[in-house]
């Protein structure tokens, strides 16, 4: 009987934790195991549609330097849930496709969302910058740096006039 016991506990602590293919692929992509975590969040999205597995897939396309499939991947999380995390993510992959003015376009939803979102002042702030406008640039990366994001204050020192 104590075998039997030990036994049936073990299948249900195995059971009990065995991790769905959102979690192993957010596992995966705290590893930078960017590959491994798309293969895991498109199990999931086999099932439907997720905000959560696009969401992280766009991120690891980012980090894999695909900003074309990074934006498909957010462009559907932006369907689910246009939250200020999916449009900011959506608007920084535009950046990296250089296009600054639909980026742009992001980053003002982002920040309608969350005025305090200091990543979307300091991206904003480089592509305004890289659409000659610096003086609006200066003032999107000012309002970063009030907002915390210290890399802000290299470029003010490089680009701007106090």
């Amino acid at each position: 009987m104590k075998h039997f016991f030990l036994l049936t506990s073990l299948f249900v602590y195995s059971i009990g934790y065995s991790q769905n293919p959102l979690d192993e692929g957010l596992d995966k992509f705290n590893e930078a195991d960017f590959e491994g975590a798309i293969v895991r969040f498109d199990k999931v999205l086999a099932g439907g549609p997720s905000y959560m597995a696009y969401l992280y897939k766009g991120m690891a396309y980012i980090n894999l330097a695909d900003h074309e499939k990074s934006l498909q991947a957010f462009e559907e999380a932006v369907k689910i849930n246009p939250s200020a995390d999916a449009v900011y993510n959506r608007g920084l992959s535009k950046y990296y496709l250089q296009r600054d003015l639909e980026a742009i376009s992001d980053f003002n939803a982002v920040l309608k969302l969350d005025s305090n979102y200091a990543l979307a002042y300091f991206n904003r702030g480089l592509c305004l910058m890289y659409s000659s406008k610096l003086e609006e640039a200066c003032e999107d990366w000012k309002s970063a740096l009030r907002k915390g994001h210290l890399p802000a204050k290299a470029l003010l020192d490089d680009h701007c006039e106090e």
